[in-house]
């Protein structure tokens, strides 16, 4: 409990850093990727001083995942240039979140013509099956309207080791809202899967708009690797009162289910909990 704990802290204090597509790029040519692990001290006023930050670029979106007795920070790595080809996945590992060791490229930008030419934020977990680690993440086509496709899509990558990651490519997972009613389809992003026990499913949130408001659509499916498996259910939350609700997550402590968000309006990380998955207790 107390290490999830400090892992959703870090994370709200990481995601003052998140990315939009709305930021400017004026292009560049390769980047030299930083492998110092140094903690730097924070150039805001208030800020936490015990942070990992790459001496180039910035974090953008951490995606924690605790694995025997390691936590795996993975993250949007933001040159803040290199259009179109934005925020590749990096990831540095750490056991005490004061020290960190670099983990290298995790998920590299795909080709132009590709659907993850730019990647967003996503999550991570372990295959119950095959034992293999999964990270889901955004793709984001900037051409989508010249090829047809939804803006944004849900892709996934695995690995054996955390070491290795191999993509699985658009033939083999591509899950999106196009077609959905209700649904704004190309906002279709941020995806955060998670196992139910009491269910026998995984679960997945994933960051979207409908008539009502901000949304987080709900996939559920019993075979994590296949994209044909998941169905998509009634949304797991809506709040008309905010445009976006970005980076959820969702974990049960205790007889409670809990929430969090990130509210891009306020730049603050919040929270829901109740007793059931529906909302309710």
């Amino acid at each position: 409990m107390k290490k999830y704990i400090y892992v959703l802290f870090m994370f709200a204090t990481f995601n003052l850093w998140a990315c939009s597509d709305s930021e400017p790029s004026n292009g560049g040519g390769e980047e030299v990727v930083d492998k110092t692990t140094d903690c730097q001290s924070a150039s805001e006023k208030g800020a936490y001083t015990t942070w990992y930050k790459p001496a180039n670029g910035w974090v953008g979106d951490p995606i924690p995942y605790y694995d025997d007795g390691k936590f795996y920070i993975f993250y949007l790595q933001d040159w803040r240039s290199g259009y179109p080809f934005l925020h590749p996945w990096h990831m540095v590992s750490s056991t005490d979140l004061s020290s960190f060791t670099f983990g290298g490229e995790t998920i590299p930008c795909g080709k132009e013509e590709e659907q993850d030419v730019a990647l967003g934020t996503g999550g991570v977990i372990k295959d119950r099956i095959t034992g293999e680690y999964c990270a889901f993440y955004t793709g984001h086509q900037w051409k989508w309207q010249e090829m047809g496709v939804p803006t944004q899509a849900i892709l996934l990558t695995t690995s054996k080791d955390m070491k290795t990651w191999t993509k699985k490519g658009e033939h083999n997972f591509y899950l999106s809202l196009r077609g959905q009613s209700g649904y704004v389809e190309n906002d279709c992003r941020d995806p955060h899967v998670f196992y139910d026990e009491e269910d026998g499913l995984y679960k997945m949130v994933v960051t979207t708009h409908t008539n009502a408001g901000a949304t987080l659509a709900l996939f559920t499916s019993k075979e994590l690797q296949n994209a044909k498996a998941w169905t998509l259910q009634e949304p797991l939350y809506t709040d008309p009162a905010i445009w976006v609700m970005e980076c959820a997550d969702v974990f049960k402590e205790g007889e409670y289910w809990y929430l969090t968000y990130s509210n891009v309006a306020d730049r603050k990380v919040h929270y829901r909990y109740a007793k059931s998955l529906k909302g309710h207790g």
